[in-house]
Formats: C-alpha cells, sequence, structure tokens
C-alpha cells in the first residue's frame, strides 16, 4: 500500500516537473517573441524616421529652391528662418469674387499669386470703388500684408477677379522673422514703395484723364491680355476698373459704338477696330 502511495506521488512529482518546464519553456518563448517583435518594430521605427527626417530635408530644400526665385529675401535667411518660413507657407484657394483682405478683418500676409489675378481697390464714402492695380500670375501682392507697416496707413481691399490660387506667408510668421532679419524688412517697404507709384499712376488718371481714353486703354489692355477682341464684361465690372460709376461709362461705351470702335452685347464688349481704339488711347 505504502509502495503503491510512492508510485502515484512519484508520478504527480514528475508531471508536476513536466508542466514546470513546459510553463518556462513556453515563457522563454513567449519573451523571446516579444523582444523579437520589439526589436523589428524599433528597427521599423528607426528606419521610417530616417526617412522622414531625409524626406523633409529634401521638402526644405525644393521649397527653399521655389521660394527664393518668388520672394528675393529668401537667400538672406538662415537656415533656421528657412526651415521655419517653409513650414509656415501654405496655399489657399479663392474663388471669382471673394473679397480677400480688408482693413478691418486682419492682416492675411504677404501672397505670391500661382494662378488667377486679383485687384486691389478702394471705395469712396458713397460708394465708388477705384481699383488702384492688379496683382498677375507670378506677382506678389504686398499690401495684405499691410500691419507689418507701421509707417504706412493705407486702407485698401482685396479680391479675387477670376478663380485664384496663392502661396501665401501668413503675416504672424513673417513678422517674427521680420524682426530677427532687417532684410525682410526691407523687402516688404522696398516692394511697397513700388505698388504706391502705381497707386500715383493710377490717382493721375483718375484725375486728369478724359474718361473715354481710359476707357479706350483699359479695353485694349484687357483684349492683349485676354488675348481676344471678345471681352465678357459687364459696364459695371469696367466702371470698377477704371474708377469711374456704371452711368458714365454706358454713355462712353455707346459713344465708342457709334465710333465704330466697339460692338455692345449683354454682359460682353467686342473690339470691332483695334487702330480706331489705340488711337483713342494715345
Amino acid at each position: 500500500m505504502i509502495g503503491r502511495r510512492r508510485s502515484f506521488v512519484k508520478k504527480i512529482f514528475y508531471d508536476f516537473c513536466k508542466v514546470k518546464n513546459a510553463c518556462k519553456s513556453h515563457t522563454f518563448a513567449i519573451i523571446y517573441s516579444v523582444s523579437y517583435i520589439e526589436l523589428q518594430t524599433m528597427a521599423s521605427l528607426k528606419s521610417h524616421l530616417a526617412e522622414v527626417t531625409t524626406s523633409n530635408l529634401v521638402n526644405i530644400s525644393e521649397h527653399s529652391l521655389v521660394f527664393s526665385s518668388i520672394f528675393s529675401f529668401w537667400k538672406d535667411l538662415s537656415p533656421a528662418q528657412n526651415n521655419f518660413l517653409s513650414q509656415s507657407v501654405r496655399q489657399e484657394f479663392y474663388s471669382a469674387g471673394t473679397l480677400i483682405h480688408r482693413a478691418d478683418s486682419g492682416c492675411k500676409g504677404i501672397m505670391s499669386i500661382i494662378s488667377g489675378r486679383l485687384r486691389v481697390f478702394c471705395v469712396s464714402e458713397e460708394g465708388r470703388e477705384v481699383t488702384l492695380y492688379r496683382v498677375e500670375k507670378g506677382d506678389v501682392c504686398i499690401l495684405s500684408a499691410s500691419c507689418l507697416m507701421d509707417s504706412l496707413i493705407f486702407d485698401v481691399l482685396i479680391e479675387a477677379c477670376d478663380d485664384t490660387e496663392v502661396c501665401l506667408i501668413p503675416s504672424a510668421a513673417l513678422h517674427k522673422i521680420e524682426e530677427e532679419n532687417p532684410l525682410v524688412s526691407l523687402y516688404i517697404y522696398k516692394n511697397a514703395t513700388e505698388k504706391f507709384s502705381e497707386v500715383l499712376w493710377t490717382i493721375q488718371q483718375v484725375l486728369f484723364m478724359k474718361i473715354d481714353k481710359r476707357l479706350a486703354q483699359f479695353l485694349y489692355d484687357e483684349s492683349i491680355r485676354q488675348k481676344s477682341t471678345l471681352l465678357l464684361l459687364t459696364h459695371e465690372d469696367v466702371a470698377k476698373q477704371i474708377g469711374s460709376v456704371r452711368e458714365v461709362v454706358t454713355k462712353t461705351l455707346k459713344y465708342l459704338a457709334e465710333e465704330g470702335i466697339v460692338s455692345l452685347g449683354r454682359g460682353k464688349i467686342e473690339i470691332t477696330s483695334k487702330e480706331k481704339l489705340l488711337a483713342l488711347a494715345e
């Protein structure tokens, strides 16, 4: 009887040892598997981080080449400033007719036109609009960052003439770099001065040039820009562009039509004699 009990106890002990060894084996296998997975994950993460870092460096380098061709101050930035502005720049899209900037709606920043066209204008107390100048594809709109020019108080409005895509450096980011790098301020004021020359020319046109000549110049320039003698413009559109009112534009266009220079239709103006139009514009 005692011998049987001893055999039974030995069997239980033997089975217990087998289970224990098996558990140890499985535990080691699990630990090894987990460690292997962790190592693989860490290696994968390191590889991914290296790719991202390399990609970011390449992107920053590519962006720098693009931005330096648009903004002349870019080549004078330090590597840290270059990196900061490259990450701050963004692209924005505006539908035709969208009011992008006004004095009481904050300060957007500097915009480079990728496609489309902007109109910079002011409005009188009576509601009369005067187009100061237009910003074409490839140009830079500087007055959208007017808040960065403390010594210049000049309230203007900016709208998209067509569907327009821009590359925008936000004013907050630009202000930070402007405080560190005086060449950025120099760029802003230099460009603003050039634009004010255009503004003064426009004011001279409005004050001293006869309406028929202003209208002829606008139609001729617009036909060159659109590469067509058929201009899809309303009389109101023309009035806004040349700083007049619709009634005066309508009267002047009728005179040009009687002279055989243009023909009029609903929402369109067709130039029938470019020679006569050019002679009037000059």
